[in-house]
């Protein structure tokens, strides 16, 4: 996939993704952090103070100063089981559009409703089962 120089994560609670992510990213990496929880999202930043924060998914596009096609990568822990189908289909929309071409989209899922979503976005969709999580989870990877 290449360096990645720009990425995000949604839905980044406790943090325990995002210390992976700062864990191996390359030097003037930005990393962009959206969590809806205000005390989450307080504690992200004493925890990972080098990324940037955002309340809304819903608006990747215009925090990112409404630059399209600029990330690179974007992980996803959000429970998009909890949401309606409208409110679904807006953040992968706002995914897609943020990321560049050949961009791709991580998405921990723990079931596999969301592959017609992401398939009518992307070009590819890989899904991958891991049993030792728990609860065991699907991973997807999405590329644009």
């Amino acid at each position: 996939m290449g360096n990645i120089n720009q990425a995000a994560e949604l839905g980044a609670g406790t943090g325990v993704i995002t210390r992976s992510i700062v864990k191996n990213m390359l030097p003037n990496t930005r990393l962009h952090v959206f969590e809806k929880d205000s005390e989450m999202r307080k504690g992200l930043q004493v925890k990972f103070p080098e990324a940037f924060y955002y309340e809304d998914a819903c608006e990747i596009i215009k925090s990112l100063g409404n630059s399209e096609g600029t990330l690179d990568a974007v992980f996803s822990g959000l429970p998009f089981t909890n949401f309606n189908k409208n409110l679904r289909t807006k953040i992968v929309d706002e995914v897609y559009r943020s990321l560049r071409p050949g961009g791709i989209l991580v998405a921990f899922q723990y079931s596999t409703q969301m592959k017609k979503t992401f398939q009518a976005s992307f070009k590819e969709v890989d899904i991958s089962f891991v049993p030792k999580n728990f609860p065991p989870a699907f991973v997807y990877i999405c590329e644009k």
